[in-house]
């Protein structure tokens, strides 16, 4: 019999995903732990909710999504000084397996704050229970919420799912789904009860780009509640999974974005060369062969596009940047290639003169420019 997982070293594949939450987890704390600058009331409260936690490491001591949060709290108090004023952190545990569960609580009191801002608790439920009983709580209003569902397989996250967590408010969702698996037993009947997709789902989609399809699957499945989703695909063998993150909110979006394109500078997207792209991992093209566009080439193409097509505000053309994947830093350097090769115009939206060089302004709520394609 195989052992449990995390009786394994965690493979390159895992530590991606688990540096992927890490670095997620680092830039959501500041936002959410400190008042906002446009004078909006702080959270009084971040919430981390870790529903398939396990026991904390792998056999050699490699922190797991439990121990990677109570690493990044302290680290943020560290650099940043003790939580100010009433705002506390909740961290909310939980396993169906009861050792893990002990297990956790043993590896995160090794190196427990001695400070009163942080609060743990442990569930040792199946995740419908577990979600069904922390489900009021997430409801509170003015607390911002981070969820972690590293789930063995497929069956646990849906759509619905999804929105039941992401409707609470205030919600980030971070989750992994084994793509290639839901791609392989599309037509089973439990798949088919849980996912609306075709049952020859194997001939339709390549396998290489399936979590990207699910992704979308999930995009379709919620469209109209204004909730923003995005994947990383992570490769192992024959094997393609990975996480999908989802929020109301276009800041969470890019603070995601952002991540993917740390772990993966060429595309932002997996951990293989899911694009074909001969930039990807130092690879060159022959003398003679014909030159595939880049996933970056055919961004700035369907900017173009899109550009010419809607004359958009900086806060339109922000949320299209996102939703092809390219959060304002790396936009933003397509944007200056259009301008200084002349196919971009920025103008002031107030009176309508050019704006300064190189400001684009993509943000979401305040309106500073329109964006107009230069004809040639």
């Amino acid at each position: 019999m195989r052992k449990p997982f995390h009786d394994h070293p965690f493979d390159q594949e895992t530590k991606i995903k688990l540096e992927i939450f890490r670095l997620y987890v680092r830039a959501w704390l500041p936002v959410m732990l400190t008042r906002p600058a446009d004078g909006r009331k702080p959270y009084t409260r971040a919430n981390i909710f870790d529903f398939f936690a396990g026991p904390g490491r792998d056999l050699l001591g490699v922190p797991g999504s439990p121990l990677i949060v109570q690493e990044e709290i302290k680290a943020y108090c560290r650099t940043r000084g003790a939580l100010k004023g009433n705002v506390t952190v909740r961290m909310v545990f939980n396993d169906i397996d009861e050792e893990k569960v002990s297990r956790l609580k043993e590896t995160l009191g090794e190196s427990l704050c001695p400070k009163d801002c942080c609060r743990y608790e442990f569930l040792n439920l199946p995740f419908e229970a577990a979600l069904a009983m922390t489900l009021p709580s997430m409801r509170a209003w003015g607390e911002a919420k981070l969820v972690i569902l590293d789930q063995c397989g497929v069956t646990e996250v849906t759509p619905a799912t999804v929105k039941t967590l992401v409707d609470c408010g205030a919600t980030d969702v971070l989750f992994f789904i084994s793509s290639s698996f839901l791609r392989r037993f599309a037509a089973e009947p439990e798949m088919q009860t849980k996912f609306a997709i075709p049952p020859d789902l194997p001939k339709i989609e390549e396998n290489d780009t399936i979590h990207r399809y699910i992704c979308q699957h999930f995009r379709d499945e919620l469209t109209g509640t204004g909730i923003v989703l995005a994947p990383f695909s992570l490769k192992k063998g024959p094997n393609v999974y990975g996480v999908i993150f989802a929020s109301a909110h276009l800041k969470g979006l890019e603070r995601f974005l952002s991540v993917c394109w740390k772990i993966d500078p060429h595309t932002g997207e997996a951990n293989f060369n899911i694009e074909g792209d001969p930039a990807w991992a130092g690879q060159t093209l022959l003398f003679g062969d014909p030159v595939k566009p880049s996933k970056t080439d055919r961004f700035e193409r369907d900017l173009l596009v899109f550009v010419a097509d809607k004359s958009p505000t900086n806060p339109a053309l922000y949320r299209f940047c996102l939703e092809q994947g390219f959060p304002a830093a790396k936009a933003n350097e397509s944007l200056r290639r259009m301008q200084k090769t002349g196919k971009l115009q920025v103008l002031n939206a107030l009176d309508g003169d050019p704006a300064r060089k190189g400001s684009f302004y993509l943000q979401e709520d305040e309106l500073k420019a329109v964006f107009k394609a230069q004809k040639s």
